[in-house]
């Protein structure tokens, strides 16, 4: 009985040294550091980054903040000339108009008045000018408001609000005829742009007939504010009955000519919303080559053509004002840019020709059917010059920003001293807009034949979130093209796999040569590398349908914005590394080790392409949230010193490579220093021999492993370590047979994939459920 327990204690001790040999354990008995971490580069600037719940309410808080500014009142200061009142509440127009208490009454009185340079016109606070023609401009004359409480509103539109407007269609079910102002439809060519439905909380979809076809034009992705439509589909439409007989889509509705018919379910439309308004054919605010014209602190709403538009302007200024529902008429029928219906417009702030002067400054934009500050030529030889817009606030616009040109072939447009600045901008293409057939949209349209820049400055602008594109733009300023605008330091949220845009900096080729970058982290880096955006930051967001693209992205971000490791041991060889945390990271939390060893392909020193290669795997360990990742980077040929294609080995009769020397201790010393539990492992190619590697060589060190596409020693043990292997039933470079051998010395787990080339781990990624293999030992 004596000798059977001297051997049971015998064998125990034999257990416990060769459990401190696994552990590193020292005297003591606690688990010791075998070599030397250093920082090889700090953390990165983190200009790719997660637009979590809380980046998206800051960024929010940023664009009220900046529409509470936009809110307030600019200084027009002090009026050289003859002050004119004009209120809608408490004027008259038999008055003289030159004091707050003999205000005008109506813009009539205006439109009659002789102006001067220097000379002001003043619109009361809590006024609302319901205008039915264009209001002409003056050179060198202020339009601002004064007194206090609401800004003065002018009005573009018909209110169409009463029951008696509306007349039911025989036989139609919840069709509509109007029947109201006569004026809005008396002949061909008077158009409604928009139907604007209690106070914007939801609009009308405007349905246009095909130009060679008694059909409508199909639309897609389309809002009226209380529903979406993935798809409006053609239909048979020769007249507005057809709305309500084939279409049947709510609040939409038909205008040509005389007629306007709008489909409206559950009854009379005036009975299902309190405020109905028609916007009308017009521009609101209009002057043809003026000077010297300061708008502010006035509110323009319901336009169908334009709110203002000048012609060859000379120092215009618009300060806080703002514009909503703007835009939706029909352009013209000539205007049809190859397209089978008719185009609409409709800028809020528009500029046509030359320019020298054109400050559009802390305004809100809302619901613009195409752009909200614009200056546009056709000419050749046309100059804008000195152009401003700064710390604009905008959302639901198809562009925020356009600077357009489009003369023929060898024409040219100067763009010189321009500055986009502090603009706050989001939700581009959403809202009234997602009406339009064509969903190009951006923050900025720069598209033209032939422009030149000079001085020319996109920078600290927040752009957050695009249905299509953040930018349509060419000539940027890059390391190769000087000539272009300069764009940095701004701040952009785009959903994963949506486009940047089309970006050319190849001058004057634009017409062939026109990219569009994908936005995912690579292509920032492109554009990054190619000098547009150094200091710009990049917030990414996912949809349920490029949801499989955020954990890589999340990798990315995590990676560039944490910083960067080397790691020695004695006898070893440096290698780097990067620790990748749970987002969440608990250091009161038990967290599981995983560690990635690379092919071949992300071999160096450059601490990233170890993360990027067949990051599908890493992505996903490090979103489940239960793993501290470890993902050395081989800075060899090959982990082992073998070659890939080497077959299975013998570890007796080779030595251990200095790199794997120094696997062995980081994934020792990272799970000391962190307190991992499990430590789990998979290697790909030469990471798979890396493994198998580490897996004879060191009993005890890791739980479970898969090795995909690798091979090792089949006179070894795989000891405690629960190893599944993964190979291609073709691979060219180790054959099948070396790895069904090796699974079956080891007793471990064999999957082998329908792959006739070495990229097995393409596939095991995408079908096999690895993270869930490994959660399980």
């Amino acid at each position: 009985m004596k000798k059977i327990i001297a051997i049971v204690l015998l064998l125990a001790c034999c257990v416990g040294l060769l459990a401190c040999k696994a552990k590193n354990n020292d005297e003591n008995g606690e688990e010791k550091i075998l070599g030397e971490i250093s920082e090889a580069a700090p953390g990165g600037s983190a200009y790719w980054a997660h637009a979590d719940e809380a980046v998206l309410s800051e960024l929010n808080a940023q664009f009220d903040a900046k529409k509470a500014l936009s809110d307030g009142f600019y200084d027009i200061g002090k009026i050289t000339g003859t002050t004119y009142y004009v209120s809608s509440v408490n004027g008259k127009d038999t008055n003289n108009g030159k004091s707050p208490s003999s205000a005008w009454k109506t813009l009539d009185k205006i439109a009659g008045a002789s102006l001067s340079a220097g000379d002001a016109v003043l619109f009361e606070c809590g006024s609302e000018f319901r205008i039915s023609s264009t209001f002409q401009l003056r050179n060198g004359v202020t339009y601002a408001s004064y007194g206090s409480g609401e800004k003065p509103v002018f009005l573009g539109s018909v209110s169409a609000s009463k029951t008696s407007d509306w007349k039911a269609v025989s036989g139609v079910k919840n069709l509509y005829e109007y029947v109201g102002d006569a004026s809005i439809t008396t002949s061909d060519g008077t158009d409604v742009g928009s139907i604007i439905l209690d106070g914007g909380k939801a609009w009308g979809i405007k349905i246009q007939k095909l130009d060679d076809a008694n059909k409508s034009l199909e639309l897609l992705d389309v809002s009226n504010g209380e529903a979406h439509f993935d798809k409006i589909a053609s239909f048979n439409l020769s007249s507005g009955a057809d709305l309500g007989k084939n279409g049947k889509y709510d609040l939409s509705f038909y205008c040509y000519g005389i007629d306007l018919y709008f489909y409206c379910k559950g009854g009379n439309p005036a009975e299902r919303f309190s405020s109905i308004e028609l916007s009308r054919d017009f521009r609101m605010f209009s002057g043809n080559n003026i000077s010297d014209v300061t708008i502010a602190n006035i509110n323009f709403k319901n336009s169908g053509r334009f709110a203002i538009r000048t012609e060859v302007c000379k120092n215009l200024a618009v300060y806080n004002c703002g514009f909503e529902f703007i835009g939706g008429v029909v352009q013209g029928h000539e205007q049809d840019f190859g397209r089978n219906w008719d185009t609409r417009l409709g800028n809020a702030i528009e500029n046509w020709g030359s320019c020298d002067g054109m400050i559009v400054e802390s305004c809100y934009f809302n619901q613009i059917y195409d752009t909200a500050m614009t200056t546009q030529s056709n000419d050749d030889g046309t100059d804008m010059i000195n152009i401003a817009y700064n710390n604009n606030v905008i959302e639901n616009v198809v562009y925020a920003i356009e600077l357009w040109s489009s003369g023929a072939e060898g024409a040219s447009c100067d763009f010189k001293n321009v500055s986009i600045d502090g603009n706050v901008c989001r939700n581009i293409g959403y809202g009234f807009t997602t009406q339009r057939p064509d969903k190009v949209s951006g923050f900025l349209s720069a598209k033209g034949s032939y422009y030149v820049y000079e001085n020319a400055v996109m920078k600290n602008n927040v752009i957050n979130g695009s249905i299509d594109w953040l930018l349509r733009t060419n000539n940027v300023k890059t390391n190769d093209n000087g000539n272009g605008y300069v764009m940095d330091g701004n701040i952009y949220v785009n959903a994963l796999g949506n486009d940047i845009g089309m970006l050319s900096s190849s001058f004057p080729k634009y017409s062939k040569e026109i990219s569009e970058y994908t936005y995912t982290f690579d292509n920032i880096n492109k554009l990054r590398k190619a000098g547009v955006e150094p200091n710009g930051k990049f917030y990414f967001t996912a949809s349920e349908k490029n949801a499989d693209l955020l954990g890589d992205e999340l990798l990315n971000a995590y990676a560039i914005a944490n910083p960067s490791y080397t790691y020695t041991v004695e006898g070893g060889e440096e290698i780097p590394f990067r620790v990748l945390l749970p987002v969440n990271y608990d250091e009161t939390k038990e967290y599981k080790l995983f560690t990635y060893l690379n092919n071949e392909y992300a071999n160096g020193t450059d601490n990233f392409k170890n993360v990027q290669v067949h990051n599908k795997l890493l992505a996903d360990v490090y979103t489940s949230g239960e793993y501290i990742v470890l993902v050395p980077q081989c800075p060899a040929e090959s982990w082992t010193g073998l070659a890939v294609n080497n077959g299975n080995y013998s570890v007796s009769s080779t030595d251990e490579s200095g790199v794997m020397k120094s696997v062995y201790g980081l994934i020792n010393d990272i799970s000391v220093k962190y307190k991992t539990t499990d430590s789990l492992a998979a290697g790909v190619s030469t990471g798979g021999y890396a493994l198998a590697d580490l897996i004879a060589r060191h009993d005890g060190l890791l739980t479970a492993a898969v090795i995909i596409g690798g091979a090792g020693d089949t006179q070894a043990s795989a000891g405690d370590t629960k190893v599944w292997i993964i190979h291609g039933e073709g691979d060219e470079k180790i054959s099948a047979a070396d790895a069904r051998a090796l699974a079956e010395a080891w007793g471990a787990e064999y999957t082998e994939m329908e792959r006739e080339l070495h990229d097995c781990w393409k596939m095991a990624f995408t079908k096999e459920d690895i993270v869930g293999w490994l959660g399980q030992q």
